[in-house]
C-alpha cells in the first residue's frame, strides 16, 4: 500500500501498468528541465534585480486551503464559548445546590439518624482531612496539566522551526513550480495532522502520514539527480522534534486518578452536610425535621461552585487543543511565517527565492542552492548500480533509510 501510494505521489504507474497520457502533478519533461536550474549566483541576481516581477502570487492550494481560515476565526469563538461553558456550569451547580441543600440535609440526617446538637467533632475533623487532600491532589494535578502544556507548547515551536528549514531548503534545491505546489501541500498537511493535534501519538513514519509523503517527494528528487542534503537534514530535524513533542504529549493521567479526585469532591460535599445535620429541630414525635439556614445554603452552594470550577479548569487542562487553556493563539502565531512561506512556495515563479532567504544564503546561513547538472563538484559520487543511495552511508537510520527500507527500490 505504501509502495502504491508512493507512486501516485510522485506521477509514476504502479508496475506492470501504463502510464496514463494525461497530464500529471510533475510535468514530463522533468528531467530535461533540470539542465536549466539556476545557480546560486544567478538566482541570487535574478531576486535582487527582479524582485517585483517575480514576486510570488496567492497560490491555488491558499485560496482552497480552508482550514487554516477556520483556525484564525475559530480561536476567538473557541474562547467566548469556554468562558460561556465554565459559567454557565458553575450557575447552574451553584444554584442547584442551594435549592437542594435542605433536601439532602434532611436525607443525610435520616439516613445515618443524626440528632440536632449531637457531637460532630469526628465528622469536622474527617471533614478538614477530606479539604487537605484534596487540595493537594487538585495543586499537584493542576502542576502536571500546566507543566505539560507547556512543554507540548516548547516542542511545537521547536517542530515549526524545523518545518521551516525544511521549506527553505525546498526553495534551494527545488526550482519546479509544480514540485514545490507539491510539497506546500504535503507540508500544510503535517500542520492540520501533527501540530494543530500534538496529542494524537501516533508515528511519523505510518504508511499514510504526511510525514512519510514529505520524504517520499525528498526521495523522488534524489532519484532525479539533484543535490538534497539539506532537505534530507531538514527533515531529519522535522523528525526529531515530531518524536520529543510526542514523548511529551504521551504524559497523560490515568482514568483512576480522576476518579479517584472526583470520589474526593463528592466525599467533601458529604462531609459538609452531615457537618450541617445537627442544625435541625426535633419535633415532638421524635421525628428530626432540618432547617434550612440561608446562611449554610449559600455555604453549601458556594462549595460546590468551587468544586465544579476546580474540576472545569483540570478538564480543560487535560485537552491542550481546546478550552480555555488552548495554545491555539500562540501556535497561530508561531505558523504566520510559516504559512507565508507556504503561500510563496505555492505562488512563486521558477527559481523563486524570498529576499530574506536570499540574505541569509548569503550570510552562510544556510545551504547555497546547488543541483547534479549544473554544479557537479558539489554534489557526492555515485556507484554504479545504486541511483539514488549515494549519501545512504552517512544518513544510515534517518527517515529516508526507513522510507526507502519499507518502499523498496523502484
Amino acid at each position: 500500500l505504501l509502495s502504491r501510494s508512493s507512486q501516485v505521489l510522485v506521477g509514476r504507474a504502479p508496475p506492470g501498468r501504463a502510464r496514463p497520457a494525461a497530464p500529471v502533478l510533475r510535468s514530463s519533461g522533468r528531467a530535461n528541465a533540470r539542465s536549466r536550474v539556476l545557480t546560486c549566483s544567478q538566482t541570487q541576481e535574478r531576486t535582487t534585480s527582479t524582485e517585483t516581477a517575480d514576486a510570488p502570487a496567492a497560490g491555488p492550494l491558499a485560496s482552497t486551503d480552508v482550514f487554516f481560515d477556520a483556525i484564525k476565526h475559530a480561536s476567538s469563538s473557541l474562547e467566548l464559548a469556554g468562558v460561556a461553558r465554565f459559567l454557565g456550569v458553575s450557575i447552574v451547580c451553584v444554584l442547584g445546590a442551594y435549592s437542594l441543600h435542605p433536601t439532602l440535609l434532611q436525607a443525610v440526617a435520616d439516613f445515618w439518624d443524626l440528632k440536632p446538637g449531637s457531637d460532630a467533632s469526628f465528622e469536622n475533623s474527617f471533614f478538614s482531612l477530606v479539604g487537605i487532600i484534596y487540595g493537594l491532589l487538585s495543586g499537584n494535578t493542576f502542576l502536571f496539566l500546566y507543566e505539560r502544556q507547556v512543554n507540548i507548547v516548547q516542542e511545537l515551536y521547536g517542530e515549526a522551526f524545523a518545518l521551516e528549514l525544511l521549506l527553505q531548503q525546498t526553495f534551494l534545491a527545488v526550482d519546479d513550480p509544480e514540485v514545490r505546489a507539491i510539497m506546500s501541500k504535503s507540508c500544510r498537511r503535517y500542520i492540520r495532522e501533527e501540530m494543530y493535534m500534538p496529542t494524537e501519538m501516533s508515528s511519523p513514519f505510518t504508511p499514510d502520514s504526511a510525514f512519510v509523503e514529505i520524504v517520499g517527494h525528498v526521495v523522488e528528487e534524489q532519484t532525479l539527480g539533484l543535490d538534497v542534503e539539506g532537505l534530507k537534514e531538514a527533515a531529519q530535524k522535522l523528525a526529531d522534534a515530531q518524536s520529543r513533542r510526542s514523548a511529551v504529549a504521551a504524559q497523560v493521567l490515568p482514568g483512576m486518578h480522576w476518579v479517584f479526585l472526583h470520589t474526593l469532591e463528592a466525599i467533601f460535599l458529604l462531609c459538609f452536610l452531615v457537618f450541617d445535620a445537627t442544625t435541625g429541630d426535633e419535633l415532638a414525635n421524635g421525628v428530626t425535621q432540618m432547617v434550612a439556614v440561608p446562611e449554610r445554603q449559600l455555604g453549601f452552594a458556594a462549595l460546590t461552585g468551587v468544586l465544579v470550577l476546580t474540576s472545569q479548569v483540570l478538564h480543560d487542562l487535560d485537552s491542550p487543543v481546546a478550552g480555555l487553556y488552548s495554545f491555539r493563539r500562540s501556535l497561530d502565531l508561531r505558523l504566520q511565517y510559516v504559512i507565508a512561506l507556504l503561500d510563496q512556495l505555492e505562488g512563486s515563479a521558477r527559481g523563486f527565492i524570498p529576499p530574506e532567504l536570499v540574505t541569509l544564503q548569503r550570510l552562510g546561513l544556510v545551504g547555497a542552492f546547488s543541483s547534479s547538472a549544473e554544479m557537479p563538484s558539489t554534489a557526492k559520487p555515485r556507484r554504479k548500480g545504486r541511483t539514488g543511495r549515494a549519501d545512504q552511508a552517512s544518513y544510515a537510520g534517518g527517515p529516508l533509510h526507513m522510507w526507502e527500507s519499507a518502499h523498496g527500490r523502484e
